[in-house]
């Protein structure tokens, strides 16, 4: 029992020596030791056992239009310097876009880190600020291909292989086996998806063709509308917004868990309820 008292008694003054407090202590020992996974108290630490914060739908949306119409698609941008963990927009990004062209082409630009992100960089740095509050800290950066059964591994949702999906939710992450990656921002009564991504042209809204194939379906004209509405210099340049029955069919996602043990994401909104048209209203709403 004396023991065990002087060893608890030494650790304590070791404790003060250092000028931290024995709680804070315990904490930080804890935290080096997590990476990419939950406490016991159903925290989550990033990949540099940083304690992310918990997010909602609705926040995890508004940062995936931050760089609509402003970002140019860059290949390999997002996943090397200091914009792969950066909180907020680049400004670069944008000074880089208004100098391009309506001819711009990606493969003359490849691996000009600092001028706009690719499709996987844009999701892992959406990811990024949605979690963090801070620059530096652990990435959510991945091939575009691992990215659902990455997320889905540490335990933020479902992962379902690649399929024809009858149902979309606002959050979805979609990947491509062969290299692409985007966000579902929500589903239409014709079976199109809203969706956002980085993808040549650049970061941008985009409608795919019904589920019969219908090209001028409600996704693509709702796609349209909005950034023809709130990213007119985009559209000046870039104006096709269609995308085709492939991202309907060929990408695996990953669905997050919400209301459940450990989810680091919740719902307050009910955004996942709700179709295209609605959740493109909530996310707008505030702009003028």
């Amino acid at each position: 029992m004396k023991k065990t008292l002087s060893l608890r008694v030494l650790l304590l003054v070791l404790i003060m020596s250092l000028g931290m407090p024995a709680g804070s202590a315990f904490a930080a020992e804890r935290s080096k030791k997590i990476k990419n996974g939950y406490d016991e108290e159903g925290n989550f630490y990033d990949s540099k056992g940083y304690k992310i914060q918990k997010s909602t739908i609705l926040h995890l949306l508004e940062t995936a239009i931050e760089p609509v119409g402003r970002t140019m698609y860059i290949w390999g941008g997002g996943h090397a310097g200091k914009e792969q963990t950066m909180i907020g927009v680049s400004p670069q990004w944008e000074k880089f876009f208004n100098k391009q062209k309506s001819n711009y082409n990606y493969r003359n630009t490849r691996f000009q880190y600092r001028n706009g992100l690719d499709c996987s960089g844009y999701v892992g740095w959406v990811l990024y600020n949605t979690f963090h509050t801070e620059s530096g800290q652990g990435s959510c950066t991945y091939l575009a291909q691992d990215m659902t059964r990455i997320y889905s591994g540490w335990g933020w949702g479902s992962y379902k292989s690649a399929r024809k999906f009858k149902k979309h939710k606002a959050g979805d992450i979609m990947s491509l086996a062969a290299g692409h990656v985007y966000i579902v921002i929500g589903r239409c009564t014709d079976g199109s998806v809203v969706l956002v991504h980085s993808s040549p042209q650049g970061v941008m809204i985009n409608g795919t063709v019904s589920s019969k194939g219908k090209k001028k379906s409600k996704a693509w004209k709702l796609a349209r509308q909005y950034m023809k509405k709130y990213f007119p210099k985009w559209m000046k340049k870039y104006k096709d917004v269609s995308r085709g029955s492939s991202y309907l069919k060929n990408y695996s996602r990953m669905s997050w868990y919400i209301g459940k043990k450990n989810s680091v994401m919740t719902d307050p909104e009910g955004l996942r309820n709700k179709n295209a048209s609605q959740v493109l209203k909530i996310l707008f709403r505030n702009r003028s």
